[in-house]
């Protein structure tokens, strides 16, 4: 058996819904600490979101695996439970309806905190998983799949290496099995925060320390699909710089977004580079008083959107209360940043990731501590189309009543199994309880959702296929998965 936490949103503003825009802003989460850290669109346009969650039964912390629909409806969430504590880092979507998702743990390897790296069904249902690391403390911050369906995963290690963190890659089979690794770095602290590729050229941002003083420096590192070394580059400008996220921009260009720290005060940073690894130049602005760093970007055609953590204690943004809050900007490179709206008031929201979505908006993927039932909550921000923002007021919206549904989930015996079309099973109090069911593909779909009046279901209608059936009332959780032949 296993456990599921039922999420039910928290809706802090109307969704504004035409032929031409989607734009929405809402919360999920139970009584714990919930954050989501990245997400992906799905074909059917519903999106899959990890994090990390402490609402579960066992209060540590385990990764998230949550599912919402096009207009952010919740769907269904799950959890992977290692023992102690985990975190969903970056999530890639497979072509069979599987989905990888790497991240850290300390519930298993080889010691301390370890690179971690799960395979999840349509459901978030483990099917295997792999640790990176040594004796010391090892963490993965980005992952991105090749044309072979191999993996290359970024991150930091404190096993390996000449001291302190260093860079650390690993590049998998698509079975998850390690073909080479490899760290780069200094004596001091260093790190790789993301990665793209681009012909058959993998481009990691991160951090690069100076063994000679104390300056941490902006890194631009360029390797081979074999882990050879073609350049290493760094912004060499302040005390202390570093990258964020990396986006291809156009054919001759990378943008990479991050901090620079100037006067003791932290600046949003960008700069530009070639594919050979040569910046042309950067720029950076600040908020008086305040600090600020940018987490993501995303592109569209001759526009960037760009969201940062903004510490809203500036006297120039006297309308928000002194926390940390999130800001989605739009920018084109080499200029400062258009317009955009900042989300959050009283207490600290997180911005983690920002992804494209089918219909030309943005989605903004952290955590929010305003409007949470426990600690934080998931906070998902979509832009639409146009640069149709949300309303940036989530503080004078009211939230609607969020619980949590905890209940063991039990397995169903259904009959015959593979079926041709009708399926048969028993639960005992089906004619006392109200229970529902739903029919879920293996790519994730919602397929049916009825209420359940008798102990069969007719899917002789139903493609050939895995299906995923869950059947539940106030009192009982069942789950199964159905073969239609």
């Amino acid at each position: 058996m296993i456990r599921i936490l039922y999420i039910a949103c928290l809706l802090i503003l109307s969704s504004s819904i035409d032929a031409q825009t989607l734009n929405w802003a809402k919360t999920y989460g139970g009584q714990g600490y919930d954050k989501g850290n990245s997400a992906v669109q799905l074909a059917d346009s519903s999106y899959v979101i990890v994090g990390t969650s402490s609402s579960f039964y066992n209060s540590n912390q385990n990764i998230l695996f949550l599912k919402v629909d096009s207009a952010g409806n919740f769907l269904y969430s799950n959890f992977l439970d290692n023992g102690l504590w985990d975190n969903g880092q970056k999530i890639i979507a497979r072509n069979d309806g599987e989905f990888w998702i790497c991240g850290h743990t300390n519930s298993i390897g080889a010691g301390g905190f370890d690179g971690y790296l799960t395979k999840v069904d349509s459901l978030g249902n483990k099917i295997s998983d792999f640790t990176f690391g040594g004796s010391d403390w090892d963490f993965i911050h980005d992952m991105i799949m090749l044309s072979d369906s191999s993996l290359v995963l970024v991150g930091e290690t404190q096993s390996y290496g000449l001291g302190n963190k260093d860079a650390y890659i690993i590049h998998t089979d698509k079975f998850g099995d390690t073909l080479w690794t490899k760290t780069i770095g200094s004596t001091k602290d260093d790190w790789a925060s993301a990665i793209t590729e681009r012909n058959d050229t993998l481009y990691i941002a991160g951090a690069i320390g100076d063994d000679s003083n104390d300056t941490t420096y902006g890194l631009l590192l360029g390797l081979d699909l074999s882990g050879n070394t073609l350049f290493e580059n760094k912004v060499a400008e302040t005390d202390f710089q570093y990258f964020n996220d990396i986006h291809q921009y156009n054919a001759f260009n990378l943008y990479l977004v991050g901090g620079k720290q100037v006067n003791s005060q932290m600046m949003a940073y960008t700069d530009i580079s070639d594919y050979q690894g040569n910046f042309t130049g950067g720029q950076y602005w600040f908020t008086a008083d305040g600090n600020t760093a940018i987490k993501a970007i995303t592109n569209y055609p001759g526009t960037f959107y760009m969201m940062n953590c903004i510490e809203t204690n500036a006297s120039s943004l006297s309308n928000y209360s002194p926390s940390v809050d999130m800001h989605i900007a739009k920018t084109t490179p080499g200029a400062y940043w258009n317009y955009g709206q900042i989300y959050g008031f009283q207490d600290d929201e997180e911005a983690n990731d920002l992804i494209e979505t089918i219909d030309n908006g943005v989605l903004a993927i952290g955590s929010n501590g305003d409007l949470a039932t426990g600690g934080s909550n998931v906070f998902l921000i979509k832009v639409g189309a146009q640069d149709s923002f949300p309303s940036p007021l989530i503080d004078s919206l009211y939230p609607v009543h969020t619980s949590i549904n905890e209940l063991e989930i039990e397995d169903l015996e259904v009959y015959p199994n593979p079926t041709n079309g009708i399926i048969y099973f028993q639960i005992q109090d089906l004619n006392q309880e109200n229970y529902q069911f739903q029919l879920i593909s293996s790519e994730g779909k919602l397929i049916r959702n009825e209420e359940l009046t008798q102990s069969m279901i007719n899917i002789s209608d139903f493609s050939k296929g895995l299906y995923f059936l869950r059947v539940w009332s106030d009192k009982k959780r069942f789950q199964t998965r159905i073969i239609k032949e």
